[in-house]
Parts: C-alpha cells; structure tokens; sequence
C-alpha cells in the first residue's frame, strides 16, 4: 500500500508535490478537498468525542495513506465523476463512509470501503444520466 510507514515525516512533501500534479492534471480539485476536508474533519470530531480509535488515523502511517489515497487512488479518472457537483459528493461519500467503517471496526480498509462507496454512486449517477439522454432522444425521435 502507499502508506510509506517506514519513511521520515518529512518525505510527506513529495506525496503532495506529486498529488498536486496529478489533481491538477486530471481536474479533480473538488473532490480531493472534499475528501480530505471530510476525512479529516470527521476525525477530529471522533477524536474529541472519544469515538474509535482516531487518534491514532491522524498519525503516521495512517495519515500517510489518506494523502496518498485523496491525491492518487480517488482521482482515478474512469471510475471517479467529471463534474464538480458530482465531484464534491464523490469526495463526501467516500470520507464519511471510510470514516464509519473506520469508526464502528477499525482496521486497514476502511479507505477501500470508501471507495467502493464512492464508485457505486459514480457508477449509479452516470447509469441515470445515460437513461435519462436515452428516454430524451426518444421523445426527440417521436
């Protein structure tokens, strides 16, 4: 996995150097940012509360593997939304479902569950989209 466990803290700045590049290639600024924002938000609530074990997602390894996870592996162009609306629901899904996976049984992929989250209503969104210019030209057509 991309967590980088082993290497020194500083080292996080190549993880962001390189995910600026590739966010910024792909155009996936939105749902990075909500991603993050969400992830990390929902963390800190769970922390203040005493929720989980979030203390310790806010550290290395963890916090490493979000990063790498937001920048590289959500930005996936064929599986994540084009538009910014969808985007900003895509990131906010895949945090706030990673985080209750994290929070009701801990472990190591609650990130993936996330994911999967947020592809199925990437998958569920352009399947509607596609039925709904289908039923349009039909009705063009008659």
């Amino acid at each position: 996995m991309g967590a980088f466990g082993d290497l020194p803290v500083w080292t996080i700045i190549f993880v962001l150097i390189g995910g600026y590049l590739v966010t910024d290639r792909v155009n996936k600024y939105p749902q990075v940012f909500s991603f993050l924002g969400t992830f990390f938000v929902l963390l800190f609530l769970m922390g203040q509360l005493n929720i989980g074990d979030a203390t310790d997602a806010l550290r290395p390894p963890f916090i490493d593997a979000a990063l790498f996870f937001g920048f590289f592996m959500l930005t996936d162009p064929p599986t994540s939304p084009v538009k910014y609306k969808n985007q900003v629901m895509y990131g906010v899904l895949t945090g706030l479902s990673g985080i209750i996976i994290y929070g009701l049984f801990g472990g190591l992929t609650y990130l993936y569950i996330g994911l999967l989250v947020g592809n199925l209503y990437s998958y569920l969104t352009k399947r509607t989209s596609l039925q709904a210019s289908a039923i349009k030209k039909q009705q063009v057509g008659l």
